[in-house]
């Protein structure tokens, strides 16, 4: 088995803890400002005419977002399909800037990239280490370094790797036995490699993943693909694998392709999620995988659906959800880590644009709102990715931008401010026929629920008239919360209170929480006791009741209408039950409240204020709203066994499109209060069952979402929508809901004296260097003139000795003083003519100075290698090695590796073609020149002494060597005619 090298000597092992440890202090910093500093578009390609397609899933918000290219995108000659990146980080060495990763010969595909864009994976055609590959392999490739791992080396294709937050965990499809278990001939199955287990360690011989790392999840006849890993910024990173397959995973297969979910963390338990009579394929999730996106040619929830449709599955809640309506396809589905955007693709004209093509969609589950971006007809946009709040990167052959644009190309996407923000804020919902209820709304979720704070001061709610007993005032004691469920199903949107008036039958002492016995004192300020003991005649005189202390015969004397009870009856507390499921727009909020009850509204004619002729105030309970159903009930009502009074009303949920606005059109709240014993407006006391029907009035005008600016985000609104960050090719303007393309900006203002004015992307024109005319003669009038550059004019009879003429410059030699005139010297030669001690400068004031030793993997740094072997040569004595055949043989193997090696040198003659035929050749005569000075030594001939540290030198010229042509540019293998 031929194991992997490493491009650079350097160890991943120390590079992946680096990485770990950058992403846990910059992703707080870096990831999570961008979509402030990143415009509405980016074309993340930006070549006319090119072919950019399939953007990696990004992780939270893209920072360095990888693709795939057939077009030449950084003019370096580069053929095939090759791997790139964009960096959106508004700061750093890359920043704004697009860079290729790849340039081999064979095709690379499927990037993807951790949280910060410092590890990046794709499978791959080409041979990128030299391993002899002749299938398709997975590579990490780590932009610090720019070192390349091979993660398999399998015989067949490995393809469609996904990576996660950290960069610790790669799961992709492999058709290999990569395991060695037979697995390799029957299908396509899923793997993950653990590179935070046991980190790929990379030495001066290569990179060596480890076999143990690598896990295998299936093992079934079929095909298993598309796998998709789960990110979560925390030890739960990358704990769920979804994947889709057409195999008995965990019971009996329909052959259609199922969406299936592997949890790590549970011993690797995998759940079938669905199971429908056609393909649920391109499975996503949000981080924590309680939320799952997938499309599907299944009828799943038996409406009649056709098509390829998206759904949505709430694991948590057990509910699914179609996305997309019936009669079209919609593909392609990705949900972004936070669960707030779903993006996906589309054939049909889901929000009535007239649009025909396959365009792009995003929906957001939070504010259940959905956008259209691609529009023109004809037009196709594919491989959809969402990332982190507000990103989608896409690419699409239309001109998105409208500024004449051609050729596929891949964009980002920034919605930040261009959506309904997923906080509804502060509502005061106004109330019929007279009232109002405050609620505070948290921010949505990605289950789209959010909590409610209700402020007890901003709760006023209307009288409540209840015939033979009087109006009933309501007023709120202390704040109040609940929910809101705009996408509907949460459970218990139905209310359920009940009381018991008589528990002496199952509490005979009246231990129940919360009760109270009648004929003692009770909490609240009704009259006790509500019903009491029957009054009775003792030695002639009513000890209680209406005619207490007047005299008597008998107790029914004493007794006359009184309600009573004798002994006295405990009454039960409310009991309260949550049942049902929301509807979408549920809300439901409690909060305590003090009861009262009016017989008259006073003089100022308003019940429920000061001059009200009261019955009682101040009677305190908890008041439980909802949009769903209220029922009260009342058991043994009014002291009698076995009757049971019930109230019940259905409530209204709001519209949240509408909510949003502050319009509350059709929504009503609904609640019940069960109280005992209440005075009645006829002498005597009762059971009453208030009913709170609170009817929400309008509220502000609604706004249908009724234009193109509103449906397709695409069509500008200011002309920050339709900048693309580069000052230098002008700034681009929105009229009429179109961008228009800027005037580049004119920086040369003509003048050579100045230098070159340049333009920087952001910063625009920048000022040049101005030019430095001094030409070192001390006898010259050097100037510079403005249009025309640099002039020098002889300064007649300037000298009259040499010391007249020094210019205190030691590289240009000691100058003289002839004829009146000062005369250069000759310049200071200071290269010794060794490559393998750098370049030699000279100094004006120090001389010459040493050079810097070259690269070992630069041209410089393997020729240096090759100079060092024939060095030693040289300077070793032909006996000491063999004899002076053996030596020849030596120095001929050595001129062909230099003849070879001089062709892989980039010439402006030649054609890069991208063949390694020379730098095979110089690698295979060093090579033999190694088993030659080996055989020597092994036979006797040569002195080890000697021999050896040769043979060493040619040891290290091969890595360099097999290093330098991994990076350099590669000639033609034909040489050019001189």
């Amino acid at each position: 088995m031929v194991t992997p090298a490493c491009t650079r000597a350097r160890t991943a092992r120390s590079l992946l803890q680096a990485v770990v440890a950058l992403c846990v202090v910059l992703i707080a910093s870096e990831v999570h400002a961008i979509h402030r500093s990143t415009p509405f578009l980016v074309n993340l390609s930006n070549e006319p005419g090119g072919n950019s397609t399939n953007p990696g899933p990004s992780r939270q918000e893209p920072t360095r977002d990888p693709f795939e290219s057939t077009s030449d995108l950084k003019h370096n000659v580069s053929s095939g399909r090759q791997i790139y990146y964009y960096s959106l980080i508004p700061a750093g060495n890359d920043s704004r800037t697009l860079n290729q990763i790849t340039h081999f010969a064979g095709d690379s595909s499927n990037p993807t990239a951790n949280v910060l864009g410092n590890v990046m994976a794709f499978d791959s055609a080409a041979d990128i280490l030299g391993t002899g590959s002749t299938a398709r392999q997975i590579f990490l490739w780590y932009r610090d370094t720019g070192i390349f791992v091979q993660l398999t080396r399998g015989t067949a294709d490995s393809m469609r790797p996904h990576i996660d937050l950290k960069g610790e965990t790669v799961v992709f499809e492999s058709q290999a036995d990569l395991k060695g278990n037979g697995t390799g001939g029957i299908g396509t199955q899923i793997f993950f490699y653990d590179i935070s287990g046991q980190r790929p360690l990379c030495d001066i011989s290569g990179c060596h993943p480890n076999a143990k790392s690598l896990v295998q999840v299936t093992y079934q006849a079929g095909q298993s693909t598309r796998p998709f890993i789960t990110e979560q910024n925390g030890p739960d990173d990358g704990r769920y694998i979804l994947f889709q397959s057409d195999a008995a995973i965990v019971g009996p297969s329909n052959g259609f392709q199922q969406i299936y979910l592997y949890d790590r963390g549970d011993g690797g338990r995998i759940t079938q999620i669905t199971n429908g009579a056609g393909d649920s394929t391109f499975p996503g999730a949000d981080s924590t995988a309680e939320v799952i996106a997938f499309q599907s040619e299944a009828d799943l929830l038996g409406t009649g659906s056709v098509g390829s449709q998206v759904f949505l599955l709430d694991r948590t809640k057990g509910i699914l959800k179609q996305i997309t309506r019936t009669g079209s396809n919609s593909m392609e589905p990705s949900l972004s880590g936070l669960g707030s955007l779903l993006s996906f693709v589309s054939t049909g004209d889901l929000l009535g644009t007239g649009a025909s093509g396959q365009h792009l969609f995003f929906y957001d589950p939070r504010t259940l709102h959905m956008f259209q971006v691609t529009k023109h007809a004809g037009s196709l946009t594919d491989h959809p990715k969402s990332a982190g709040e507000f990103f989608i990167l896409f690419d699409t052959d239309e001109d998105v931008m409208n500024t004449g644009m051609s050729g596929r190309q891949v964009y980002s996407l920034n919605v930040f401010g261009r959506i309904p923000n997923s906080v509804i804020a502060k509502r005061s919902v106004p109330l019929s026929p007279q009232g109002q209820i405050q609620l505070l709304f948290g921010e949505r979720d990605d289950h789209s629920e959010a909590t409610i704070t209700v402020p007890s001061s901003a709760v006023k709610l209307p009288p409540i008239p209840v015939p033979g007993f009087g109006t009933f005032c309501i007023t709120a004691t202390a704040n109040g919360s609940g929910f809101l469920d705009c996408a509907g199903g949460r459970a218990g949107g139905n209310i359920v209170l009940t009381r018991d008036h008589y528990t002496n039958d199952v509490d005979p002492t009246c231990a129940v929480d919360g009760s109270c016995e009648e004929g003692r004192t009770c909490p609240g300020p009704l009259p006790h006791p509500h019903i009491s003991a029957c009054p009775v005649c003792i030695a002639g005189i009513c000890n209680n009741g209406p005619n207490t202390g007047q005299p008597c015969a008998t107790d029914a004397g004493c007794v006359q209408n009184v309600k009573c009870v004798p002994g006295g009856t405990c009454n039960g507390p409310v009991r309260t039950e949550h049942s049902g499921v929301y509807r979408a727009g549920g809300v439901q909020v409690g909060f305590p409240v003090d009861v009262g009850l009016s017989l008259d509204a006073g003089k100022d004619g308003f019940f429920c204020t000061t001059d009200d002729e009261w019955v009682f105030k101040n009677l305190p309970t908890e008041l439980e709203l909802t949009t769903g159903s209220a029922t009260g009930a009342i058991l043994d009502a009014n002291d009698v066994i076995g009757n049971t009074m019930t109230v019940n009303d259905a409530g209204a949920g709001f519209d949240c499109w509408r909510l949003e606005q502050g319009n509350f059109e059709g929504a009503a709240l609904v609640g019940v209060l069960p109280l005992l014993d209440i005075p009645t407006a006829a002498p005597g006391f009762s059971d009453v069952i208030v009913p709170v029907h609170l009817p929400a009035l309008g509220g502000k005008p609604y706004v249908e979402c009724d234009t193109l600016a509103c449906k397709v985000l695409t069509v500008c609104l200011t002309n920050v929508d339709c900048s693309d960050g580069n000052v230098c090719n002008g700034v681009e303007a929105c009229i009429n809901n179109t961008c228009v393309p800027g005037t580049p900006p004119t920086c040369d203002d003509g003048d050579p004296c100045n230098g070159a004015e340049t333009c920087h992307p952001v910063l625009g024109c920048q000022p040049g260097t101005a030019l430095n005319c001094d030409d070192g003669a001390a006898c010259t009038q050097d100037a510079c003139v403005a249009g025309v550059g640099c002039t020098h004019s002889s300064i007649p009879g300037c000298c009259v000795a040499d010391a007249d003429c020094i210019d205190t410059n030691l590289c240009n030699g000691s100058e003289i003083c002839a004829s009146g005139n000062c005369i250069s010297g000759a310049p200071m030669p200071c290269d010794d003519g060794n490559v393998c001690n750098g370049s030699e400068t000279c100094d004006p004031t120090g001389g010459c100075q040493p050079g810097t030793a070259p690269d070992r993997f630069s041209y410089d740094g393997v020729r240096c290698a090759i100079d060092s072997i024939q060095a030693a040569l040289d300077a070793t004595p032909d006996q000491l090695l063999g004899g002076h055949s053996r030596v020849a043989r030596y120095n001929r193997l050595l001129v062909s590796v230099r003849a070879n090696f001089a062709y892989l040198v980039p010439n402006p003659r030649r054609t890069p073609l991208g063949t390694k035929l020379y730098s095979k050749i110089a690698l295979g005569r060093l090579n033999l020149l190694s088993q030659a000075l080996a055989s020597s030594i092994r036979t006797g001939r040569a002195y080890p002494a000697y021999a050896t540290p040769i043979k060493d030198l040619v040891a290290e010229a091969m890595l360099r060597l097999r290093h330098f042509r991994i990076s350099a540019p590669q000639p033609s293998s034909v040489p050019p005619a001189d």
